[in-house]
């Protein structure tokens, strides 16, 4: 096959996408994947905070004019009390009636505020997971980009003799060298190899 640039190249699949890498070529980041279904996990979360608040203000909104009808109703049955000449109303049965309807509405403003302390913690949790998911991924991020620190012995110098076998080791040892200490960069490992002796 002279004058051919033939390269090899090897299908892999990951989850649901394919990728191809040519021999002798770096392979794709995985940390960019991690990265984007991060950011893709985040996008989603804070579609639910927003959400989550619309439901909220819904809430506040329905438990304000409820509490508005309830008063509305009170002062309407409190008009209709005393202004009832129908049947007359001991002053006494009026007062025990004052404080059954005020019982009630301490009940509901009661149950109102615990509901909107409720939904406030709630909504203050839900806040703190954006943060929580940007921190995990820069946490990700970095993690990926360091190179583990692994001690790894130097190979020995190069002899200097003309002999293949000697030659082949010297570079088979270099190669397992670069590949521990994840060295992929060409013009780095020309920079980093020990001069060969004259």
């Amino acid at each position: 096959m002279s004058g051919f640039n033939m390269e090899e190249t090897s299908e892999q699949t990951h989850g649901r996408e394919m990728e191809y890498t040519a021999r002798g070529q770096g392979r794709k980041d995985k940390s960019c994947d991690a990265l984007a279904n991060m950011k893709a996990r985040l996008a989603k979360v804070e579609l639910a905070i927003a959400d989550t608040r619309e439901r909220v203000d819904l809430i506040e909104q329905g438990m304000e004019k409820g509490l508005e009808d309830l008063t509305e109703q009170i002062q309407d049955l409190h008009e209709g009390v005393l202004g009832s000449q129908v049947q007359p109303v001991s002053h006494e049965e009026f007062m025990s009636f004052q404080d059954k309807v005020m019982g009630m509405f301490a009940s509901v403003k009661s149950k109102m505020e615990a509901l909107a302390a409720r939904i406030e913690a709630r909504d203050q949790e839900i806040r703190r997971e954006p943060t929580i998911y940007k921190t995990a991924v820069s946490a990700r991020v970095m993690a990926t980009h360091e190179a583990p620190r692994v001690e790894v012995p130097k190979p020995h110098m190069f002899s200097g003799k003309r002999d293949a076998k000697e030659l082949d080791n010297f570079l088979w040892h270099m190669e397992h060298y670069f590949e521990a200490i994840a060295l992929t960069d060409e013009t780095t490992k020309v920079r980093t190899r020990d001069p060969l002796p004259h």
